[in-house]
C-alpha cells in the first residue's frame, strides 16, 4: 500500500525504494530453477509465517505475482543486433505461480501459448519447459472442462517430450515438432497452439501439411 501511494506521487522515489530493500536481501536470496528463493529456510519460514496470513494467504499472493507476469511481454527488443529476447522472469515463473494461486484456466492459456513456449524454451531448453507442465498435478478435475484441460496439457508436455532430443538442438524446430505431432487432435486448446505454431515466421522452416510425427500416446 505504502508502495502504491508512493508510486502515485513519484514513480522515480518508489522503484529507488524498491530497489533499496532489494539490495538489503539480496544477500539472504538464492537463485534455484530460474527464481529466487530464500537462501536460508529459516528465513523463508519466518516471512511465510510474517506474511501468508488467513486475511492475506500465499494464493493470494501467488495471484498478485502471477498477474505481474502476465502483463509483462513475453519478448524483449534490444538484444544482441537488435534480436528480440525473452522475458526471462516472465518464462520463468509464470506458470509456477498460477498453478500456486489456482488459476487453473490461466495456467492452460500459459502453456498452450506459442509464444510463451518459443521463449521459454530459447531461454531455458526443453527440459524446464516441460518441467512447468508438472503443475497440472496441483489440481484436479471437478469438471468435464477441467478434465479437457488437463488432458489437452498432458498431450502437449508429451509431444514436448518426443521432441526434446530435437529442441535441444535447434528451438526453431518447436514449430514443426508441434504442428507435426499435434494436428491431429482436435480440443480447442490443442487447435489453437497449432494454428499458431503454424503462421509462424520467425526462420525459414518446412511446415508439415500432415501428422507425419510420432504422435503423444503412440
Amino acid at each position: 500500500t505504502l508502495f502504491a501511494q508512493v508510486l502515485r506521487v513519484d514513480p522515480q522515489s518508489a522503484r529507488d525504494t524498491i530497489h533499496l530493500y532489494l539490495r538489503q536481501v539480496r544477500p539472504f536470496l538464492a537463485h534455484r530453477d530460474g527464481r529466487y528463493d530464500f537462501f536460508f529456510e529459516s528465513f523463508r519460514l519466518a516471512a511465510h509465517a510474517r506474511y501468508a496470513t488467513e486475511e492475506h494467504p500465499a494464493s493470494q499472493w501467488h495471484q498478485r505475482l502471477a498477474a505481474y507476469f502476465n502483463e509483462l511481454t513475453t519478448w524483449e527488443s534490444g538484444g544482441a543486433q537488435g534480436k528480440r529476447r525473452p522475458t526471462l522472469r516472465k518464462v520463468a515463473e509464470l506458470a509456477f505461480h498460477q498453478a500456486h494461486a489456482g488459476l487453473l484456466p490461466g495456467l492452460v492459456d500459459t502453456l498452450t501459448d506459442f509464444d510463451f513456449l518459443e521463449a521459454a524454451l530459447h531461454a531455458f531448453g526443453p527440459h524446464p519447459v516441460i518441467a512447468n507442465f508438472a503443475y497440472t498435478s496441483k489440481f484436479q478435475a471437478t469438471s468435464p472442462g477441467d478434465q479437457q484441460f488437463l488432458d489437452s496439457l498432458a498431450l502437449i508436455r508429451d509431444a514436448l517430450r518426443l521432441s526434446a532430443h530435437t529442441l535441444s538442438e535447434d528451438a526453431n524446430q518447436l514449430a514443426g515438432q508441434l504442428v507435426g505431432r499435434l494436428s491431429a487432435f482436435e480440443t480447442p486448446e490443442i487447435r489453437r497452439l497449432v494454428q499458431k505454431a503454424q503462421t509462424w515466421n520467425g526462420a525459414p522452416w518446412l511446415c508439415p501439411m500432415t501428422a507425419s510425427l510420432m504422435p503423444p500416446g503412440s
